[in-house]
Parts: structure tokens; C-alpha cells; sequence
């Protein structure tokens, strides 16, 4: 897996969405961040956190978990507010096969972004702000969802494409020309 995190490396996971209902949000092997009764939730391990605010509303929302398992801490931010701090020490990694949405969730997540370090609050709060580049040192994947489908029933969705990619960089912070999709073609398997 391209984009997984041990329990021993730090991480950010941040995405933003529109929700319309409860539902899964983000899921990978035993973590996962939902809305349940509104709210959001984090279950990971034996960890689980909740972010007290209405989040069920058909209104945009950014999205930030930051782990740092060198200080023993883990922050959730909700449209740039830290709801939450707590030890990462119960969290588990963020590895295996990750799914966007699920159980029930109707709505939209864009935007998807792991860091492979904790993000301190000021760079949390201005990415709520500012669009990534793409190029951020300490990102390991980015998947801004630019192509749009219309589906089967008119209904316009977004979609995973080869496009979106990680980006690789240099020693000195230069992006190194290396592509490595995210979403293989079976063809090319």
C-alpha cells in the first residue's frame, strides 16, 4: 500500500466533505471516521474520539487528524478547530485497503490527503484555508477528485482517477519526476 502508516510513524489524514447523512467517512483495516448521530467519530483501536458539532448539514467541512507518535499525541480539527487532543498510543496505523464513504454515507469527500508527519495547527489551519499545490514537503498523497463523471441515473460524481498520484521529491525539496499512480489499470497487471 502506497499511502499506509504503521503505528509507528506519524501521519496526517485530511480530507474535506459535504455531508447529507451518517455514514463512513474513511476506513482502513481497524480505523475509521464516521458521522454518527451528526457527529464525527474516530474509531481506532481502543481509541474512540468524537468531535461535538452538527457535521450533518449539507455544508462543507475540512476534516484533520494529525499523529504524532514521537509526542505521544493525536489532534482532531474541524474546519481548522482543534476538537480534540488525545495520546496516539491506542490509535493503530493507517494501512491495508482504504475506502472513501460507506455505510449509508451520502454526500461528498474531496480533497483526500496523507502527510507522513503530524501537521502543527497553523499548517492545519491554512490548508483549510488555501488550496494544496500538490508539492508539499511531507506529502505522500493527494487526491483533489478533478475529473467528474455523470452516472448511470444523471447524477454528477466524482471520481478516483490515474491522475491522481503521489508526488515524490528530492533531498532538497525539488519534486522528482516519478510517476507512481495511486489506481492501476488492470490491464497493466
Amino acid at each position: 500500500n502506497l499511502m499506509g502508516r504503521s503505528a509507528v510513524y506519524d501521519e496526517t489524514l485530511m480530507l474535506w466533505f459535504r455531508a447529507e447523512s451518517n455514514g463512513t467517512l474513511f476506513r482502513a483495516d481497524q480505523t475509521r471516521i464516521a458521522l454518527e448521530d451528526g457527529q464525527l467519530v474516530l474509531h481506532s483501536g481502543k481509541t474512540e474520539q468524537t468531535a461535538n458539532a452538527q457535521l450533518v448539514n449539507n455544508e462543507c467541512h475540512h476534516l484533520v487528524l494529525t499523529i504524532s507518535r514521537t509526542y505521544n499525541s493525536a489532534a482532531l480539527f474541524v474546519d481548522g478547530k482543534l476538537y480534540q487532543t488525545f495520546s496516539a498510543t491506542d490509535l493503530m496505523g493507517i494501512t491495508g485497503t482504504m475506502y472513501l464513504g460507506g455505510s449509508g454515507y451520502r454526500g461528498l469527500i474531496d480533497e483526500f490527503t496523507i502527510f507522513e508527519q503530524a501537521l502543527p495547527q497553523q499548517l492545519v489551519e491554512l490548508y483549510e484555508e488555501n488550496a494544496l499545490t500538490g508539492d508539499e514537503m511531507g506529502l505522500m498523497a493527494y487526491l483533489p477528485f478533478e475529473e467528474q463523471y455523470s452516472n448511470q441515473n444523471g447524477i454528477m460524481e466524482q471520481r478516483f482517477t490515474v491522475n491522481d498520484q503521489r508526488v515524490f521529491k528530492d533531498a532538497n525539496g525539488n519534486v522528482v519526476n516519478k510517476v507512481v499512480p495511486l489506481l492501476l489499470d488492470t490491464a497493466q497487471t
